[in-house]
């Protein structure tokens, strides 16, 4: 990469809104640590905001130059956290979310290059995840009565408590206490409907007039 680095220097020496810079990971083992290099060789960009920027384009002076000169942070870089007032790097949860459409893209690239049959599993798995994660987000239905079997004792309009288990998702069931009272003509041992929501209102309209021939 050394002869890619040496032009991408010679073109951008005389802007004064890139400063380049070389580090010999090797001596600078302290500093190495710090900012997490595991290997040479790694290219960053330590932006305005304390970002740091990690270049992953092709070994060319194009590239380098593309990089060293852009706005914002692209296809050739990914943002590998934030430096830290002891001069260290803390990562960034939030990116590596954002990340994530940039990572699957660069999957069924790579899927696509090697083969149809690659690339159709990428897409069957793909679309397994998110069938999965549509289930896991959609809402429970609320359960609009009970069944409530009347017990022995209880005479009609008396109150009584009956307890209700109510299934979470990822979560183990709640049980909450309601007061009913039982209905009018009701007997012990005999079931009734007890309504969980407040029914809908609704009025008669007049009827359509009957069409003639």
């Amino acid at each position: 990469m050394m002869p890619a680095w040496e032009e991408a220097t010679e073109k951008l020496g005389a802007s004064e809104e890139v400063q380049l810079a070389m580090v010999d990971c090797t001596a600078e083992k302290a500093l190495a640590e710090r900012l997490q290099v595991m290997g040479y060789p790694t290219l960053l960009s330590f932006e305005a905001d304390g970002a740091v920027v990690e270049y992953e384009g092709d070994r060319s002076a194009e590239s380098l130059i593309t990089f060293a000169q852009r706005k914002r942070p692209g296809l050739l870089s990914r943002r590998r956290g934030y430096l830290a007032s002891d001069g260290s790097m803390e990562p960034s949860r939030l990116d590596a979310l954002l990340r994530l459409p940039h990572d699957v893209r660069e999957i069924v690239h790579v899927a696509v290059d090697m083969s149809p049959f690659a690339a159709a599993l990428v897409a069957i798995f793909c679309a397994l995840a998110g069938a999965i994660a549509a289930l896991a987000c959609k809402p429970r239905t609320a359960p609009q009565f009970l069944v409530v079997e009347c017990p022995p004792g209880v005479k009609a309009g008396q109150r009584f408590d009956v307890e209700v288990s109510e299934a979470r998702r990822f979560r183990a069931p709640r049980a909450r206490v309601v007061t009913i009272q039982a209905p009018a003509g009701i007997v012990p041992g005999q079931s009734f409907f007890v309504p969980l929501v407040p029914p809908q209102s609704a009025r008669a309209v007049a009827m359509p007039a009957k069409k003639t021939k």
